[in-house]
């Protein structure tokens, strides 16, 4: 319900607007701060592969014991 009314006014300002003759521009461009921003990648890329060696190790035991069940 939040979301809907936030959305309701964001679509509300420039329909106000127009009918006031005022412009606004909605083509702004987005310039986040630099601080973190070049090491938010490399950072997200070195901890891909541990995260995605974890995933597929515990994807895989329950195959193996599934695996070890039938033999037996």
């Amino acid at each position: 319900m939040e979301a809907a009314i936030w959305t309701c006014n964001r679509c509300a300002e420039p329909i106000a607007l127009d009918k006031l003759g005022k412009s606004l521009d909605l083509n702004t461009e987005w310039k986040p701060k630099t601080v973190l921003t070049p090491l938010i990648k490399p950072a997200a890329c070195a901890g891909a592969a541990p995260a995605g060696a974890v995933l597929a190790g515990g994807a895989l035991k329950p195959l193996k014991s599934a695996r070890g069940k039938r033999q037996a």
